[in-house]
């Protein structure tokens, strides 16, 4: 081999190298540039983890509340028909109140006039 072909081997290999070194900084630099995309999805990924627990924990609760006031509501509906009845019987009883009340009032009035003088 020549002298020029040796150093033209030489400067080859030297600028094999000093790609493969370029090319080696740039695939160290995209995998940096990963791995820190990695760790904030993976953080991201607790993030979205951590909020979904506790929408389900308030979801939980919502749903016990729910419940609760379905309770409540039904009992309520049964009372106010109970209610219902009991202001009918009431306002039954309310006019035969009143019936008495008449009746008694003739009855006083009746006994208040003089015998001589009947009702006409």
């Amino acid at each position: 081999m020549t002298p020029e072909e040796r150093q033209r081997t030489i400067d080859f290999i030297l600028a094999s190298l000093a790609n493969s070194a370029v090319r080696m900084d740039r695939i160290e630099e995209i995998q940096k540039r990963h791995e820190e995309a990695q760790k904030r999805i993976e953080e991201e990924q607790r993030e979205f983890d951590r909020r979904m627990t506790q929408l389900r924990e308030e979801h939980s609760q919502q749903k016990v509340t729910v419940d609760a006031l379905l309770r409540v509501t039904h009992d309520l509906v049964q009372i106010s028909g109970n209610v219902v009845d009991r202001t009918k019987r009431l306002e039954g009883r309310s006019d035969s109140v009143e019936e008495m009340i008449k009746v008694l009032r003739e009855l006083l009035e009746a006994s208040l006039r003089r015998p001589d003088n009947p009702r006409q």
